[in-house]
């Protein structure tokens, strides 16, 4: 069960809500109470990295790749697949 942190937004509401000390179907909904776990789901992907400009070049180098393993087959004639099978012995 998920704790509400009495200092954050909504938290009075969640706790009215939650009655017997599980949620309802209304603090589930409630906006401020999705802000909140949105706003800490947001940090704890920040924290591991996933920031806006890493994901920005994540999706630039993995088009360059794509294209230069298209550009590569369509030049040499063999799948990105038949080429990586010629490495191994």
């Amino acid at each position: 069960m998920l704790s509400v942190d009495p200092g954050l937004p909504g938290a009075a509401r969640s706790q009215q809500l939650r009655g017997n000390g599980a949620r309802s179907a209304a603090s589930r909904l409630d906006p401020a109470w999705l802000g909140c776990q949105c706003a800490r789901t947001m940090q704890m992907l920040h924290n591991w990295g996933f920031t806006e400009q890493a994901e920005r070049w994540n999706g630039r180098l993995a088009m360059l790749g794509f294209v230069i393993a298209v550009a590569t087959e369509l030049l040499t004639g063999d799948g990105v697949f038949s080429q990586l099978q010629a490495l191994w012995p």
